[in-house]
Parts: C-alpha cells; structure tokens; sequence
C-alpha cells in the first residue's frame, strides 16, 4: 500500500511538470499568433514565433515561460506537500485505532494474568495451566510450555498442546528445542515464520517445524530455571508487538516469583522439620509421625516401635578430637542409621548425641529386638576422625505399641528408661 502511494505521488509530481511546460509553449505560440494578425501579415506568423529582429520580445516570453513553469513546479511541490500531510494524519489515525485495539486486549490480558496471580483457591500446577492456557489464547498460538533446564536437559513441567502430545515431565536435549538460544538472552526471543528467516537452519525447525514462536527465560532468585514458551507449527499473520514482548516478560516474571515463594517455602518446612547439621528429622517432625502411627495402629489393629538411641562416651569424642570431629561423628552416626533403615522406617534427632527410630509394620518386640540389634551392628563399627581410628557404641532402648504405652509421651518415656537401664547394664558388664 506504501509502494502504491509513492508511484500515485510521482505521476502526480510528473503530471503537473508536464503542464507547466505545456502551458508555457501555449502562451509562446499564442502571443506569437497575437503579435502576427496584429501585423495582419500570414508571412509573418512565423517571425512572431521566433522574433530574431525584436530581442526584447523574444526574451519577454523566455522569462513568462520560466515564471510559468516555475509556479506549476510551486504548485506541484505544494499539492505533494499537502498530500503527504494527509496521508500522514490518515497513517496516524489507523496506527491510533491499532493501538486502542491493542490496549482494549492487553487490558483483559492484564486483568486476567492479575485474577491468575492473587486468586488463593488454586495450587501452584493449577495456575501454571491457566496461565499457559491464557498465552496460547493471547498470542493466538497453539502449544505453551514451562520448562525446567538442567545442563543441556529439556523437562518440561507444565504443557499445553491440542492434541496433548507433549506431557509433563517429558524430557528433550536442549539443542534441539529454540529455548537453546532463549536462555542466552535477556530480552524475548521471537518469530513469526521461521521458514523465512535463519531460524529455518535450527535443530529445533528440523525436528518439530515450528514456524512461529515467542519465548522468554525464567529467572529464580537470580538463576536461570527454565523457559516460558509459546509457539506453533502454522506460520503467524500478525507481527509481535511491543507489548506481547513486554507482557511475556510479565508472565514470566509471575511464574519467577511463585518458584521462589515455592522454594522458601520448602526450605522454612525442612528448616522446621528438620536437623540442620544430620539432615535427618528432628524432633517435630518425629513427634507428628509418631502421632500418625499412632492412628494408623489403631484403626489397622497393629503394632509398631520407638527406638531410643544413645552414643555412649560423645562428650569423651569431644574432648579429645573437638567438636568438629562430634558433628562430624553425628553426620556419620545419622547416615549409618539411615542405611540400616527399612522403606517404612523412620530415623530423627532429637538432640545432642540422642537419636529415635520408628519402626513400622512389626508383629512383636522380637522384631523390634532384631533391628536393634542389626542397628548397632551397622552403627559400632570404627570410625575415622582426624585421622584417627575410634570406636563407637550405642545403648538402645525399645518401646512398643500398644504393649508397653499407648501414647507419644509414655512411649518416649518407656523407650528412654529402657536405654537407660542397657547402659547401665553395659557399663557394669565393662566393670
């Protein structure tokens, strides 16, 4: 359509040259005609034209004829100045009516990317799907993914395809998916057909002939996660807007923040739940499972049992490597529990150098006794600590439920008075 106007301004511009001049000869040979049948001679029409013996005439007409076509180019640069002037208001009038257009979508888009990001009745996976649901519906395009990268790993978390092609958790090299290059870069990367441009050489248009495509990084707390991204195997009409860059941008920046509330999140619930220095549980978290075991039993009609462990001698470890060497011991002490542990199982530290196991899913205390006694097997062996070998024991006491307590309280109570009397029994057989 610019082309168009350009040509129509040209053969307007050349038009008005060409009747300048043409006016110009028509007033030559008309004062010529004039000055002959004033004279009254035929012969002489032709002098009149070109009056060799009259200069002045001559040169008169020379100047009307250049003042004539002067004016006609005048007036063509005027007309030419005029008509850009009003294509250029039209220009402005219909880029204003695409921008009240844009605006009128991106308010709504606004509004409900901002339902997506306060609303509390929904989970984290439920709101990742409306938001990709709300981008493929936006950019008009047909699959949206939230990728999670790894290396030179693909995964993705959350997809949206129409035929559901793609599912959670499916996994692709990173090369051959354009979010290779979108990672790399801080602004959007888009398209919209890649069969035209440079993007048609990419792995990525081999393997899935993806034509259109707009994407962005997702950052978390500082990091690269992954990948927001919308595309389409149908080449897209419309060109991207600045605001479809910038709205991306937006989306991605929400998903951003609800990973690192996400993360906080888990990191304060392990913090709570569980030891700083063994990473085992701690004693909330242990105090929660037994209660649950406690209702289980019960409505299941069986047993299980609570292992009060002790380590015999800590402070003297202490004393004689540091106590860089006790935690270190601790870690060692926590991971040798963990490994003699059934799936059912669970081990925590309730402080100092005291441990508790809950053992699931037993027939009598004969069990309990058997994985006792496999735990200090696995637990009594040497360790080394600043490049010394030192031997370790442990006293464990044994509680068990519903025979010997009924409660979290007096089971923890039986179990530590049944360590205690191993300890004692230990150290007077060591006399």
């Amino acid at each position: 359509m610019k082309v168009y106007k350009e040509q129509l301004f040209s053969s307007h511009r050349k038009l008005i040259a060409w009747l300048s001049v043409c006016l110009a000869v028509f007033f030559w040979l008309l004062d010529a005609y004039v000055d002959s049948y004033l004279i009254a001679d035929s012969n002489s029409y032709l002098n009149a034209i070109f009056p060799t013996e009259e200069p002045i005439v001559f040169w008169m007409r020379v100047m009307v004829c250049f003042l004539i076509i002067f004016v006609g180019l005048l007036a063509q640069r005027e007309i030419t100045k005029r008509s850009r002037i009003e294509q250029e208001l039209v220009d402005q009038i219909n880029e204003r009516v695409k921008i009240q257009l844009l605006l009128e979508g991106s308010e709504h888009a606004i509004h409900q990317l901002y339902k997506i990001a306060t609303t509390t009745r929904q989970t984290y996976d439920e709101r990742a799907n409306e938001l990709l649901k709300m981008g493929c519906e936006y950019f008009n395009l047909e699959v949206g993914i939230l990728s999670h990268i790894m290396g030179d790993t693909y995964e993705v978390d959350f997809a949206i395809t129409p035929d559901n092609s793609i599912s959670n958790g499916a996994i692709f090299p990173l090369g051959k998916t354009y979010c290779s290059t979108t990672i790399k870069e801080e602004r959007p990367v888009f398209f919209e057909h890649a069969g035209e441009t440079e993007w048609q050489t990419h792995p990525c248009y081999d393997e899935f002939q993806l034509e259109s495509y707009i994407g962005t990084r997702v950052m978390v707390e500082g990091e690269v996660y992954g990948t927001l991204n919308f595309s389409s195997p149908k080449p897209r009409s419309q060109m991207y807007a600045r605001f479809d860059v910038d709205f991306l941008r937006l989306m991605a920046d929400l998903i951003g923040r609800e990973l690192e509330r996400i993360k906080n999140e888990e990191q304060l619930q392990r913090l709570a739940n569980f030891d700083y220095l063994t990473n085992v549980p701690n004693r909330r978290l242990l105090m929660m499972h037994i209660d649950s075991c406690i209702v289980r039993a019960k409505k299941q009609n069986k047993k299980f049992a609570l292992l009060f462990i002790d380590l015999n001698d800590f402070k003297t470890v202490n004393d004689t490597f540091g106590h860089d060497a006790g935690d270190e011991l601790l870690k060692t002490i926590a991971s040798r529990l963990k490994e003699s542990m059934r799936g059912t199982d669970m081990v925590a530290r309730i402080g100092g150098d005291e441990f508790m196991v809950v053992l699931e899913e037993i027939s009598n205390s004969n069990d309990a006794l058997v994985i006792s006694e496999k735990i200090k097997a696995t637990v009594n062996k040497p360790i080394t600590l600043n490049n010394r070998l030192a031997t370790m024991s442990i006293s464990v006491g044994v509680s068990i439920y519903p025979d010997d307590a009924d409660s979290v309280d007096e089971m923890m109570k039986v179990a530590d008075k049944s360590m205690y009397a191993e300890k004692h029994h230990d150290s007077k057989t060591a006399d």
